[in-house]
């Protein structure tokens, strides 16, 4: 008997250590981008070399099956050399928490980001208004842009579009029509700062397609279309992400389709076409700068950071997707697709901390599409699973 009790105090003590080393690495990032800090920003990279000894503690305490360990590892991998490539931490740091989800329970951690990230949005916004952060302003033909402590005003709306998109994850069927009518409203008052489009338009979707899901999420063939639409959507936003720059012939005044929608996005393709015809497609990665701002992720994400990431991410999404439709999980599948149908106009999808379907795409891999294969879980590893209450 005194060898149990003392195996139970040891078990409850590496519980509360896991719970605690996981924390402090998710507290700091979701904070870092949450608050609107910039990776080249020197609190940001002093917050990441701070929070990795928390996550190396954290991973090592988990038991793993020899499909999940090599899955781990093979991105890891990746991950490492691309980062000693590029010299750019993003991905390493999104890889990381990819693989720290693992065995979490997934409504109660984006419960917990998205607490965490209102509470950060919050602050900044009211330490703007009593004049602490200085609000960045753009004006340019007499519009006017307000980060609001934020680095622009497209990622002051991003980081609002993204706390609707976690709130109404997180709300799932049990959302209210008042509570969709208020996110509207927040939509459209933060755009009153930020005069973002895209923030505004997706932002807009998101309400009214979480809106249709409650009106028919009872009717089981409709649901079946919502997310072959769903799917169709996202694979579109991914091709054509490359297809417009190849298509965009340079001349800013064509009717073409191409040229009509460069205009729309306020020169986006043809910033595509620019880095496409200057810069070389690499393996893992270029480590110079892009010969153009690249505000679509997937261009970015295969310019900057090289064929070997766009395949691992391309991969693990065609197989998390497969999952939840399998599962018929459409709620996952509309947060899954909102965040990247946004990657189309906007570069933080490579970052686990801001595009939070890395970390849903990533849990479904390593609990649903893995689990099963090789040996079974280990008392140790369901022990870990952490709790936020």
């Amino acid at each position: 008997m005194p060898d149990i009790k003392m195996w139970n105090e040891k078990g409850r003590d590496d519980f509360q250590n896991n719970n605690f080393f996981f924390c402090v690495f998710f507290f700091l990032m979701v904070c870092a981008k949450g608050t609107g800090l910039d990776s080249s920003d020197s609190v940001y990279f002093l917050m990441a070399i701070i929070s990795i000894p928390f996550w190396v503690l954290y991973v090592t305490s988990l038991s793993w099956s020899p499909a999940t360990l090599r899955y781990a590892m093979t991105i890891f991998a990746i991950a490492c050399i691309t980062t000693l490539i590029t010299k750019k931490t993003g991905i390493m740091l999104s890889v990381m928490a990819m693989i720290a989800v693992k065995d979490m329970e997934r409504e109660r951690l984006m419960r917990w980001i998205l607490k965490l990230w209102a509470c950060c949005m919050a602050m900044v916004f009211l330490c703007v208004r009593c004049g602490i952060i200085p609000d960045k302003v753009v004006s340019e033909n007499g519009k006017i842009w307000h980060g609001m402590g934020y680095g622009t005003g497209n990622i002051f709306h991003a980081s609002a579009v993204i706390l609707i998109i976690l709130y109404m994850y997180y709300r799932k069927e049990k959302i209210s029509y008042a509570e969709l009518f208020l996110l509207c409203l927040t939509n459209l008052f933060v755009y009153q700062y930020s005069a973002s489009r895209t923030g505004l338009i997706i932002g807009s979707f998101s309400v009214v397609l979480d809106t249709v899901l409650k009106l028919f999420r009872k009717r089981e063939g409709f649901m079946k279309w919502m997310m072959f639409g769903l799917t169709a959507g996202m694979i579109l936003v991914f091709s054509f992400s490359f297809l417009l720059p190849v298509m965009y012939n340079g001349d800013w005044g064509s009717n073409s389709l191409a040229s009509v929608l460069n205009r729309a996005l306020t020169g986006r393709i043809q910033h595509g076409k620019t880095v496409f015809l200057s810069d070389p497609i690499t393996v893992f990665g270029n480590p110079n700068e892009l010969s153009a701002f690249l505000d679509n992720s997937y261009m970015f994400l295969l310019m900057k950071y090289g064929i070997a990431v766009t395949l691992m991410i391309g991969t693990i999404y065609v197989l998390a997707v497969k999952s939840m439709i399998h599962r018929k999980d459409i709620y996952g599948i509309y947060a899954v697709s909102l965040f990247v149908i946004y990657g189309f106009t906007e570069q933080f999808f490579v970052n686990s901390f801001m595009n939070y379907s890395l970390l849903l795409v990533g849990n479904e891999i390593m609990n649903i599409v893995l689990r099963g294969q090789g040996q079974a879980y280990s008392l140790q590893e369901r022990r870990t699973d952490v709790q936020f209450e």
